[in-house]
C-alpha cells in the first residue's frame, strides 16, 4: 500500500510542482541535478494542533526517473531540549525550520516543497483530472467518529480527489 500511496503523492505533487516552477526545474535537470521536493500533507491533530500527518520526498532525476521515499510519520527524532518526538509532531507550522530538519536528517537538499491539508489534496488532485491506480484488493474502512467511509474497489481506478485521500487514509 505505501508504494502506491507514494505513486499517487508523487503524481500529484510533482505534476502540480511543475505547473508553478516549470522553468526552475527544467533548469536543473537540464544541468545533470536531480530535483528533491518535500512533499507535507497536514492534518488537524490532537487539541487542534496542525501537525505533519504524512511526509515524503519526490526526487526526479535527470534521465525523468521518479523516486518516492515516505517518511514514517512515527520516526523519532531529538529534539533540541535532549528529548525525543515523533515526525508528525516536530511540525509546528513552521515549513522552513521543518525542512532544514529534514535536511539535515537525509543529507539532500529540499529546495522545494509542497504543502497540503486534506481539502488542498483533494484540489490538487482534480486540478489534474484524478490520478491513475492500481487497486489490488477492495479497500472498506469506517471510522464514525471522523465521519470516514471508505470503499475502493480493485482494478485499474482514476480516483478523483476525494476517493484519492480516501486510498491514501486507508
Amino acid at each position: 500500500m505505501g508504494i502506491a500511496a507514494g505513486t499517487v503523492l508523487i503524481g500529484v505533487a510533482v505534476g502540480l510542482f511543475f505547473l508553478y516552477s516549470q522553468t526552475e526545474v527544467e533548469r536543473a535537470l537540464a544541468r545533470g541535478e536531480w530535483v528533491h521536493v518535500l512533499v507535507v500533507g497536514l492534518d488537524n491533530g490532537a487539541q487542534g494542533q496542525v501537525q505533519a500527518d504524512l511526509v515524503g520526498v519526490a526526487s526526479l532525476s535527470p534521465e525523468g526517473r521518479a523516486v518516492w521515499l515516505t517518511l514514517p510519520r512515527e520516526l523519532e527524532l531529538p529534539q533540541e531540549d535532549g528529548t525525543w518526538a515523533p515526525l508528525y509532531a516536530l511540525y509546528r507550522g513552521d515549513l522552513p525550520a521543518f525542512t532544514r530538519r529534514l535536511e539535515l536528517l537525509l543529507g539532500i537538499p529540499l529546495p522545494y516543497q509542497v504543502q497540503v491539508d486534506f481539502a488542498g489534496f483533494g484540489a490538487l488532485v482534480d486540478a489534474v483530472e484524478g490520478v491513475e491506480v492500481m487497486v489490488e484488493a477492495r479497500l472498506r474502512y469506517s471510522d464514525r467518529s471522523q465521519g470516514l467511509e471508505i470503499d475502493i474497489h480493485p482494478g485499474l481506478q482514476v480516483l478523483d480527489g476525494e476517493t484519492a485521500l480516501q486510498y491514501l487514509r486507508y
